[in-house]
């Protein structure tokens, strides 16, 4: 441990995060829900006692956060965030709030036609939700986690009738992704979300199997023949009719979450609708 110039131990660079117990099935239910709410219980605990070790701060304005805190993000800096606000484009989510069209769809929706039924993006990729999404996807600050469950837990309350989906499916990475980084944002907050939800998260039945550049490093006509043919159902079963709740942590042009849309349709699923943490 090293100490700062003030006398202060250093915390960690990646704190522990939430337990990770996502129930998928049902009949464990019975045996595993008191264990699960007394682990919860205990890791409250454990995390407040760390946190008065290594006092916990706001990753973006750098305040020192209280021993309870569960994320990383300060109230002041999460109410600065810019949310989504209705009306929505009925397709990919796009907030209608400032445009000058009566229609229901964006212009690129207009024009576009996409596999999923419809999407849905909890805030604008930018400022400071933009910041945190970049520190916890290349910069491992999973304590961010919670704070973006609760952007979920209350966009869709307001918005989205989520008892409507059978399952949650996060974005796969490729396996040579998921070395270099060591996890896929997609898959962790598609179990934070499940946790608080209920809805069974099936993370090894879609699987990136085409390891593909960066699609932030291509044009926008480029992405679309990247992504293409890079995604496959390892198992199909399950998604005979079910409507699917697709998640991943951006949408820019939607040409990922289109291609596995169109994956899991010829699959099976009897819908898939998408939901994101931001939209470009």
């Amino acid at each position: 441990m090293k100490f700062s110039s003030l006398g202060k131990i250093s915390r960690p660079l990646n704190p522990p995060a939430t337990l990770p117990y996502i129930l998928t099935n049902p009949e464990q239910n019975d045996i595993l829900l008191p264990m699960k709410n007394v682990l919860g219980s205990w890791n409250k605990i454990g995390k407040g006692l760390l946190n008065l070790v290594y006092p916990l701060e706001c990753q973006i304005c750098k305040i020192e956060l209280g021993p309870f805190k569960e994320s990383c993000l300060c109230n002041e800096c999460k109410g600065r965030i810019r949310l989504n606000l209705p009306p929505f484009c009925l397709k990919c989510g796009k907030s209608l709030i400032n445009s000058t069209y009566t229609n229901a769809y964006c212009q690129d929706c207009m024009r576009t036609t996409y596999h999923f039924r419809r999407a849905w993006a909890t805030g604008h990729y930018q400022g400071i939700l933009k910041d945190c999404i970049h520190l916890f996807k290349f910069n491992g600050k999973l304590c961010l986690l919670p704070a973006f469950t609760e952007l979920f837990l209350n966009f869709t309350k307001l918005y989205i009738k989520i008892n409507e989906f059978d399952a949650i499916i996060p974005v796969p990475l490729h396996k040579t992704k998921i070395r270099e980084r060591t996890f896929n944002q997609a898959e962790l907050l598609a179990n934070d979300f499940s946790r608080r939800n209920g809805i069974p998260v099936y993370a090894d039945n879609l699987i990136k199997a085409k390891h593909t550049p960066p699609q932030t490093e291509l044009s926008k006509e480029g992405r679309a023949s990247n992504i293409k043919g890079a995604f496959k159902i390892t198992d199909s079963s399950f998604l005979k009719g079910k409507n699917i709740l697709l998640m991943d942590d951006v949408f820019t042009t939607g040409y990922t979450l289109n291609e596995c849309a169109k994956i899991l349709l010829e699959g099976g699923a009897g819908s898939v609708a998408c939901l994101v943490l931001a939209r470009g």
